[in-house]
C-alpha cells in the first residue's frame, strides 16, 4: 500500500461506508459523534468534495457538509450510476424498521453548499 492519509475526524467520533461519487469530486460517508455517553448518536450523511495538489499529487478534501440531519440513523450511503440519485437505509417510520431511502440530489445546491465551506 503507499501512503495513506486520515480524512475524517479522529477521538471519539464513528465514521464508516465511504462511497465516491461517480462523476464528481465528492466522497460520502457515515458519521456520528460519539462524545456523550448519555446521548445516542445520531448516524448523519456527510459529503467532502476532494481535489489533487498539482505539486505532491496527494489528494486534498474541503470540510465535509451535513447532508441530512434526523434522529434515525442514515447510513451506508450509495449513488446511482449516473450520480443524479443517492440511496441510503434509514429507520424513519414509526417501528423504526430499516428502509432504503432514495432522493433526487441538486447536484448545483451541493457544489454551492460546498463552495461555502471553509476551503482546504
Amino acid at each position: 500500500m503507499g501512503r495513506t492519509i486520515r480524512l475524517s475526524r479522529t477521538g471519539t467520533s464513528v465514521e464508516w461506508a465511504p462511497y465516491w461519487h461517480p462523476t464528481k469530486p465528492w466522497l460520502i460517508w457515515t458519521g456520528a459523534d460519539h462524545s456523550d455517553p448519555t446521548a445516542r448518536p445520531n448516524y448523519d450523511l456527510w459529503l467532502a468534495r476532494y481535489d489533487e495538489d498539482a505539486s505532491t499529487g496527494r489528494l486534498r478534501f474541503s470540510p465535509p457538509i451535513r447532508l441530512t440531519d434526523h434522529p434515525s440513523a442514515d447510513v451506508l450511503p450509495v449513488f446511482s450510476p449516473e450520480g443524479r440519485h443517492l440511496l441510503w437505509t434509514t429507520g424513519r417510520s414509526a417501528d423504526r424498521s430499516s428502509q432504503l431511502w432514495l432522493a433526487e440530489l441538486d447536484l448545483d445546491a451541493i457544489d454551492a453548499a460546498l463552495d461555502n465551506s471553509d476551503t482546504p
